[in-house]
């Protein structure tokens, strides 16, 4: 079998900002530090030049809203000039509770590496009182439409605990491709943490139209290391296949 570092690779979901070309307000106000150094392609190549990366998704870095068209097309200028044309596939941002949806979304199509857009929907369980559920927002929902119209994909950043929400979401839309970011994020590697992970894999791996990305462990916990994460991984790979 092949090295990992001879394998063909294509990473699914990777950030690139600038900070002196762009703004990114949640970058300012992080608690850590690394984060507020640029982060370009330059850099990406080089934390991954021992992997045989062939091709790269980026998905929308929360840039300010009002920079959305700009990041994309900021994204398209990198991927004209680079050997690889990463990042080969973009994942822009659009705010589905806008009026002007198809067209917003039409000036992302006009860069040729656009494929979709994220809307971060995840909200910690004890605060749903407190943030927007967009989930359950009609308007939200009905604009859906327009990517299943273009043929575009959404990519979903949500909890576990949000999975019936989701799967009524999904199931209004069979012809919407929906990627699941950060394997559905796992809050712990406890036992009953895995069930309740697993429960809602079940549901949401039962639609043609779902498939998921292997991504996001440590993001709630730096000390995850691979015993604790060997578990998800499988069980993702098992219950959406590999294709």
């Amino acid at each position: 079998m092949n090295s990992i570092h001879h394998q063909k690779i294509i990473d699914t979901h990777i950030h690139l900002w600038d900070l002196q070309k762009h703004s990114y307000d949640w970058i300012k106000s992080a608690s850590v530090e690394k984060l507020k150094e640029n982060y370009v392609l330059e850099n990406f190549l080089q934390d991954s030049n021992s992997l045989n990366v062939e091709k790269a998704v980026h998905v929308q870095a929360e840039i300010n809203t009002n920079l959305n068209i700009q990041e994309t097309k900021w994204l398209q200028s990198i991927a004209d000039n680079n050997t690889k044309g990463i990042p080969n596939a973009i994942i822009g941002f659009v705010d589905l509770t806008h009026d002007n949806v198809e067209e917003e979304l039409e000036q992302h199509m006009q860069f040729l590496n656009f494929r979709g857009i994220r809307q971060i929907l995840k909200y910690e369980n004890k605060k749903e009182n407190n943030e927007p559920n967009l989930l359950k927002n009609e308007k939200w929902n009905h604009n859906l439409k327009f990517l299943e119209k273009k043929n575009l994909s959404f990519d979903l950043l949500i909890f576990y605990h949000q999975y019936k929400q989701a799967a009524s979401v999904i199931a209004g839309y069979p012809q919407l491709h929906f990627v699941i970011n950060h394997t559905l994020w796992p809050q712990d590697v406890s036992d009953e943490n895995f069930v309740l992970w697993k429960n809602s894999i079940n549901i949401l791996s039962s639609f043609e139209n779902v498939s998921i990305k292997l991504s996001g462990f440590g993001e709630r916990d730096s000390n995850w290391e691979l015993e604790n994460i060997k578990g998800f991984v499988n069980y993702a790979i098992e219950k959406f296949g590999i294709d």
